[in-house]
């Protein structure tokens, strides 16, 4: 067990996580919390370019939430 096969385990897990959809499922939670975030914002009367701001997410999003 050295460092080699730590780096080929490591390869082959990398190798199942983008086989099994886990980069993806990854992406789209981090975009949900951000659409979550953005509701809250909105339910405190936040303007839509400072939400835009600070969740990265588009202006025409923003307005499809409210």
């Amino acid at each position: 067990v050295g460092y080699y096969d730590k780096e080929e385990a490591h390869k082959w897990d990398l190798e199942d996580m983008r086989e099994t959809g886990y980069d993806e499922g990854k992406k789209k939670g981090i975009q949900q919390g951000k659409i979550e975030i953005a509701k809250s914002m909105l339910k405190r009367n936040m303007d839509i370019e400072t939400i835009s701001a600070c969740t990265s997410l588009s202006i025409e999003t923003i307005n499809s939430l409210q």
